[in-house]
């Protein structure tokens, strides 16, 4: 049984991030910081799954487990492999009359399955990503990083997640509505007064997988996910998660953190 377990937990993970990398859909803040918020959510979702008490199970376990990388890289790629060609163009086309400009195509390593197109509006220092998944479908992101530090994403992902963000990281979910709508949202929801750090073409992928990195060592440092947050996920998945799965995942999110296990 223990064997099982362990390689229950191992190929289990395997599938969920490979298959779900992009649900939740750059939930979070910042084009790329809501990338780890979906694969966080999936490594989330997979360990409150584990429906066994794993006790003192736990370091096996935790030895065949993945964790998540602290950075990432863009790729760029020839296209997207838009499953309907004409509403891709269509979005690409919408995304480009508002004032922003494509910088290229993507595919990240870390990530299997997930491509985007990343576009600057430099007069305005924002940036734009429209990205498609093939579990996940496709989504627009409109996003930049104030001088301070914060963030402002708005998104219309279905999948926007109940992840916690970083201080001043504010995500805006605006379900099925138009790259016109969003931006509308985006001025809208942008701190006034509060200056923007530059968006231009040609710091779109350096910027990028720095929002991630950003992100990846908040949760890192905080210990990975709190109790609250887990609870949130569980709900917000239609998991009837137990206190006991909670303090487990909890537990495990720690250790793969750095922090240690608790005593059984």
């Amino acid at each position: 049984m223990k064997l099982l377990l362990i390689i229950f937990a191992a190929v289990g993970l395997a599938v969920l991030l490979a298959g779900m990398a992009a649900v939740g859909a750059l939930m979070g803040n910042y084009v790329v910081a809501g990338m780890f918020g979906l694969l966080f959510l999936a490594y989330v979702l997979f360990l409150l799954v584990l429906k066994r008490k794993v006790g003192k199970f736990l370091r096996e376990i935790m030895e065949t487990l993945t964790p998540l990388p602290d950075t990432i890289t863009l790729a760029p790629i020839e296209r997207v492999d838009w499953p309907d060609q004409e509403a891709g163009r269509s979005l690409f086309q919408e995304i480009s009359r508002l004032g922003f400009q494509p910088v290229s195509a993507f595919g990240i390593a870390e990530m299997p399955g997930v491509e985007l197109i990343g576009f600057a509006n430099e007069p305005e220092s924002v940036y734009a990503a429209l990205c498609r998944h093939p579990q996940a479908g496709v989504w627009v992101d409109i996003a930049a990083r104030y001088q301070d530090g914060g963030a402002l994403t708005v998104t219309n992902s279905k999948e926007a997640g109940p992840l916690d963000k970083p201080e001043g990281w504010v995500t805006v979910k605006a379900v099925d509505a138009s790259p016109s709508e969003l931006w509308a949202r985006f001025r809208a929801n942008r701190r006034r007064g509060a200056a923007l750090r530059p968006a231009t073409a040609g710091n779109f992928k350096i910027d990028f997988e720095n929002a991630y990195a950003d992100e990846m060592a908040w949760r890192k440092a905080r210990g990975g996910a709190t109790e609250d947050e887990v609870r949130r996920v569980a709900a917000n998945a239609g998991i009837m998660a137990t206190e006991e799965q909670i303090q487990r995942t909890v537990e495990i999110e720690r250790m793969k953190a750095g922090g240690g296990p608790e005593e059984d």
